[in-house]
């Protein structure tokens, strides 16, 4: 490959941040340069031939424009032959390109709910500009959050990790000189920013903001509850309160609802440092959002209060599943499923064993029966199950009446001798799909304990999913173990033998935990019990509970007779704050449903209505969210000085105070590593593709055409 350089060393001028200084254009070939050569005389032999005649009889006349045509006609089939050899182009733009100085501003409230507020109101704005425009001929200076030239400090929270992990996904193949961050030194997001320091290979300029004198305080520090919890129900919620400088002192926290205080407790500070927690118990006594305040009583002479209280939120249901456990005997796979059951507040479980109630419509969500039928007493009960198309979960067992139980058909018919019993371990169907298995749940089932199960052969319909199959020994079959059935309806799930018990103490001797067995029951539960939502109007968000910074969007869906989505219906939203505040909004359809987002809204707790007129029919749907503060940046207010000069010395940067910024600059300007770096940017492209040649050559053709027809060459 040759290459044949054109320099063409033409400056374009600065631009920042990078200057350009020269470009080049290179002509590549792959053949050697010889062919050049051939390519000349090609087009000299041609112009020859072409002109030889009219040089000759313009001898005496105009000969000058003889020669030229024919040099015109040399360029023109030289150039074409060398387009034959598929030539590229080169083009090197060799720049200068700025070091880069990155500076970052902590925009948190913070900043500004501290002693020393003034300062970075007021002063910080303008000193951070002045930096730049010292440092400005010498470095690109880059503002991490391009935000910050604004000042609001309206952030509420702080990552001082952030900027560090910007830098490097953003620039990392510029060369840096330093980072400048001004901030108070506390961050509530994301981790300690010292180990992003021990990450960069750049100095850390450190400039610290605020008050770091700790002064008499008591906070609540923090304070959760359960997300969701259900009606009726007593449920925690815990509290931390932290003091300072307050030792000997008494506060009372206190929780409060709507105005009124549900409990307290007096707590007296022992140190100056001092941190209790405490949980409060209360009732769920309403459904919905409830919101709640906790507080603390406030110090003599104490500078922030806005750390003495928290909201805390809870989504209380009133849709408890009530399951029934029907067993023909007490047995341990029924001691099992009360523990599994009972320890879920979704469940609310009644047991009967040997005598059962009358069985009503809706009564329970879910029937569990252990070893039924036994007697026709028994098939009755499960006979009603059927009639009523409640979901049935049938474990079957040793005392289990096949003849009774094929002639209930639910689902499943064994032909074999009662009296006969296999040990059956589980295969798991790779295929299963209606829920997902962790894969230690799968391999847990295919090593558990063997259960006693009926000798026979079983049917089951078509449409069954099987979640394991029966392996007997080290013989696989495909005879069902667990499946499930949806019978016109209702579903019904069929566990072929008893013995789960087992499966807990293998679990546990495995694991320490009955993590896989409960997984499973619980799964097997939610899939059997939840019930077919068929409404034809359905409008909700994409959660229960937001800060006061996310986006909230809603999504409806509307369908017709046949369950099919259409677009055609006109859906209205009203949204309404707890304070009377009400928002009218239309859905529009978009992408399979209909959607609007509404931003951001202020804290509290909304209920939204929502209709969808369609052909001719009114549907309504309601529903509610609450949107919480964020209370972090209020939480601490001591400026954390020592985290910034920790950050400066591990990078071998510099600390200097808010009146040493000239100080700052001087070093900035005299950093060892802040000289420009030039860099080459190689393009190709190929010259057949350059349309000033295709131009060039058809002009050079044109005028040569031109003057032979003038000069009565044609």
């Amino acid at each position: 490959m040759v290459a044949i350089k054109a320099d063409l060393n033409r400056w374009v001028g600065i631009v920042k941040p990078i200057i350009f200084v020269a470009s080049s254009m290179d002509l590549i070939l792959e053949q050697p340069t010889w062919f050049l050569l051939l390519c000349l005389c090609l087009g000299v032999v041609y112009s020859t031939l072409l002109y030889r005649k009219s040089l000759r009889k313009d001898r005496q006349n105009k000969p000058f424009i003889q020669w030229v045509l024919a040099v015109l006609r040399t360029v023109v089939v030289s150039a074409l032959a060398i387009l034959v050899l598929n030539p590229l182009l080169k083009y090197v733009e060799t720049t200068l390109e700025k070091p880069v100085v990155f500076v970052y501003t902590d925009q948190s409230q913070s900043m500004v709910l501290g002693g020393d507020s003034a300062y970075a109101v007021n002063q910080l704005p303008g000193d951070v500009d002045q930096l730049e425009k010292t440092l400005t001929d010498k470095f690109d200076v880059i503002r991490i959050d391009p935000s910050a030239q604004e000042q609001t400090y309206s952030k509420t929270n702080t990552d001082l990790s952030a900027p560090f992990r910007e830098i490097r996904r953003l620039y990392d193949t510029r060369n840096v000189a330093g980072l400048v961050m001004v901030s108070d030194g506390i961050y509530n997001v994301g981790v300690n920013p010292s180990f992003e320091t021990q990450k960069s290979n750049f100095p850390i300029y450190t400039v610290p903001v605020g008050d770091s004198t700790i002064y008499r305080d008591v906070s609540v520090y923090n304070a959760k509850a359960n997300a969701v919890t259900f009606l009726g129900n007593m449920f925690p919620i815990e509290v931390v309160v932290n003091a300072d400088k307050a030792n000997g002192q008494s506060v009372e926290l206190s929780i409060w609802q709507n105005g009124i205080k549900l409990d307290k407790k007096v707590i007296v500070v022992k140190g100056n440092r001092f941190t209790i927690s405490h949980t409060f118990f209360l009732e769920a006594k309403a459904t919905g959002s409830q919101v709640y305040t906790v507080s603390v009583s406030g110090l003599p002479e104490e500078l922030n209060v806005g750390n003495n209280a928290r909201l805390v939120y809870t989504d209380v249901l009133d849709v408890k599943q009530r399951i029934l456990v029907a067993a023909h005997a007490p047995h341990p796979d029924v001691a099992l499923l009360r523990k599994v059951i009972s320890s879920n507040d979704q469940y609310e479980l009644e047991v009967q064993i040997g005598f059962f109630d009358k069985l009503e419509a809706n009564k329970y969500d879910l029937v569990i029966t252990h070893q039924l039928p036994v007697n026709a007493y028994e098939s009755n009960l499960m006979q009603s199950v059927k009639e009523l198309k409640m979901p049935l979960l049938y474990i079957l067992g040793t005392q289990t009446n096949m003849g009774l139980l094929n002639r209930l058909d639910l689902g499943i018919e064994i032909n074999g001798n009662r009296r006969n019993f296999n040990q059956g371990l589980a295969k798991v169907n790779a295929d299963f799909a209606l829920f997902d298995l962790d894969d230690g749940l799968k391999q847990f089932m295919q090593n558990a304990p063997p259960l006693t199960i009926p000798f026979g052969e079983f049917k089951i319909p078509v449409t069954a999913n099987v979640l394991a199959y029966q392996r007997i020994g080290s013989v696989e079959t495909s005879m069902p173990l667990l499946s499930f059935t949806n019978n016109s309806g209702y579903r019904v799930g069929v566990c072929s033998g008893e013995g789960l018990w087992r499966w807990q103490y293998q679990d546990y001797e495995q694991n320490e935990s009955f993590e896989n067995i409960q997984q499973l029951i619980r799964k097997s539960i939610q899939y059997l019990a939840l019930k077919d939502d068929k409404r034809k109007f359905k409008v909700y968000t994409s959660g229960k509970s937001y800060f006061e910074n996310d986006k909230i969007s809603f999504t409806g869906e509307v369908y017709n007779d046949s369950y099919e989505f259409t677009e055609e219906a006109n859906v209205e939203l009203t949204l309404s704050h707890v304070d009377g505040t009400q928002y009218t909004y239309t859905l529009v359809p978009q992408q399979g449903a209909y959607r609007y987002s509404v931003g951001a809204l202020p804290v509290g707790s909304y209920s939204f209505n929502a209709t969808a007129q369609y052909n001719g029919e009114l549907f309504k749907e309601s529903g509610s969210f609450v949107v919480k503060a964020v209370q972090v940046e209020s939480q601490t207010l001591t400026a954390n000085y020592g985290l910034m000069r920790q950050m400066a010395k591990e990078s071998g940067g510099a600390y200097y105070s808010k009146e040493e910024w000239s100080d700052l600059a001087e070093v900035l300007m005299a950093l060892p590593n802040a000289s420009s770096v030039v860099k080459e940017n190689s393009r190709y492209r190929d010259l057949i593709s350059q349309k000033w040649l295709f131009f060039l050559i058809v002009g050079l053709l044109c005028v040569e055409w031109f003057a032979r027809r003038w000069l009565g060459g044609y």
